[in-house]
């Protein structure tokens, strides 16, 4: 296998240049009718913002392959990397999506080509013009740290021993101490770069904090909802660490897709390993690895094409993942239900 992984990682990477910088990720309908020379600078700092996000997906595929977890030494660094890149290089980290407008009703739409950030497509506030855009880094910051710690809340022996041994547990692990600075550094340096960042690598950086927060609450909920209604853990934290990680390269809008797509892919592959096995428990990471994969290449068609009218939606698009987290419970507890009930007892 390590054989595999040095002759088959340098070819990919060799693809993924050539289809990066030939426009692969630009709208179909544009890249025909643009000057690429022009984009090549923002096109090959894109291609080394996605290699590092392939070389750290493959690193944490065959971890969790061969563990069964996915180590923060992969996704920390990985999230801090995108967060440095996306501040000094600016949109050059961001996929690119098709706007159009309309100049009046009798003339044909102008097509521009525009950087995703977190409020793309229209319909989501531009948090960033206003004074809420550092409250905002800060507090999506804040929670990916606070995720990082070591979080206990047993409500075995009542609530007030449960706050106590969440409160302790906090500063249970030696680490604390690197975390607590990584907090307090990065807060600072956030501070600061809401006062002396361009305008347009302030969007790009908060856009990618941004997608670490929506994306790890998205991966973060439906781990807690599956977990409680199956009565086992459905997704490890790794694959949450590992999703924030992908939002803060591609975006919360991509990496939302890459889960989705990697679900629809371990689909066919843990039903048929099971029927092989009879082992419920499978890695889940090399799937996501795979989904964030295969949006990042099929961008265009998926997003342009199909997902954009959903992502318009704008705030009410939490409103309907609330919902559908609600039904996917109420799914969860019914088969959990019907399984430990009657086949197993059957």
């Amino acid at each position: 296998r390590p054989l595999v992984i040095e002759v088959c990682f340098p070819m990919a990477l060799m693809w993924l240049y050539r289809f990066e910088v030939s426009g692969g990720t630009l709208p179909v309908r544009m890249a025909a009718r643009l000057d690429l020379q022009p984009l090549q600078p923002m096109l090959h700092i894109q291609f080394l913002a996605h290699a590092a996000l392939l070389l750290l997906m493959t690193i944490a595929t065959f971890i969790d392959i061969d563990e069964r977890t996915i180590p923060d030494l992969v996704t920390v660094p990985g999230t801090l990397l995108a967060l440095f890149g996306s501040a000094l290089f600016g949109w050059g980290w961001l996929l690119n999506y098709q706007g159009v407008s309309y100049v009046s009703a009798w003339e044909p739409p102008v097509y521009q080509l525009l950087p995703v950030h977190a409020a793309a497509p229209l319909g989501w506030p531009l948090g960033w013009q206003t004074g809420s855009g550092l409250a905002i880094a800060l507090l999506c910051y804040s929670l990916w740290c606070f995720g990082l710690a070591d979080r206990r809340w047993i409500i075995r022996r009542g609530w007030r021993k449960a706050v106590i041994y969440f409160l302790t547990g906090l500063v249970r692990r030696s680490g604390w101490k690197l975390l607590l600075g990584l907090w307090l550094v990065g807060c600072g340096l956030l501070v600061a770069g809401y006062a002396w960042l361009p305008p347009l690598h302030w969007q790009s950086l908060l856009s990618s904090l941004i997608g670490i927060a929506l994306t790890g609450l998205l991966v973060w909920s439906i781990r807690v909802v599956a977990s409680f209604a199956y009565g086992m853990e459905a997704l490890g934290f790794g694959d949450v660490t590992l999703m924030a990680m992908v939002g803060a390269f591609l975006g919360w809008q991509a990496a939302w897709m890459g889960f989705f797509a990697g679900v629809m892919v371990a689909l066919g592959f843990v039903l048929a390993i099971w029927l092989v096995t009879r082992d419920p428990r499978t890695p889940f990471g090399p799937y996501l690895c795979l989904g964030s994969l295969l949006v990042l290449i099929r961008w265009d068609a998926w997003f342009n094409e199909w997902m954009v009218d959903l992502f318009a939606l704008g705030p009410w698009l939490l409103v309907v993942l609330a919902v559908s987290l609600l039904l996917l419970g109420g799914m969860l507890w019914v088969w959990g239900w019907i399984k430990y009930r009657w086949l197993i007892r059957t």
